[in-house]
């Protein structure tokens, strides 16, 4: 609940110092997100908002200390936005949960399967938009 915070452990613990942090509008679940690669694996942070009502992808999921994150998902790259549509339609067919699809306007579309009973974690599925690649190029790398 508190990224600044979060970061100075982040650092402590696995030696990021920098991170792709996007601020997100008022009203919005979470207040920030923030992104560093360490190797080929993206570790984000998402600032909840405690202000706005809680996703179900929060509920349940936020640690006690406002300085400590806690493992919430793991998201997987698709190719194409008819992979994206085509997985959404899978997880329904499974009767799973899509409690979370949006766009990140033209950087990329997500959404987010619950995967929870399955998995021990919900999965998030995106699929980078026009934007995207820029996007994720300024991803710090560690």
């Amino acid at each position: 609940t508190d990224f600044d915070q979060a970061a100075v452990k982040f650092r402590a613990r696995y030696g990021i110092d920098q991170w792709k942090v996007t601020e997100l509008g008022p009203g919005s679940a979470s207040s920030r997100i923030a992104m560093a690669y360490v190797g080929d694996v993206i570790f984000e942070l998402v600032e909840v908002d405690l202000s706005v009502k809680l996703l179900d992808i929060h509920r349940g999921w936020l640690p006690a200390s406002p300085s400590e994150a806690r493992f919430n998902h793991v998201a997987f790259m698709l190719d194409s936005l008819e992979a994206w549509h085509g997985a959404q339609a899978q997880f329904r067919e499974m009767g799973a949960a899509i409690p979370l699809a949006m766009s990140f306007g033209e950087v990329y579309e997500f959404f987010y399967a619950d995967t929870v009973s399955q998995l021990g974690h919900w999965s998030e599925f995106i699929c980078l938009k026009p934007g995207g690649e820029a996007f994720m190029a300024e991803i710090p790398r560690f």
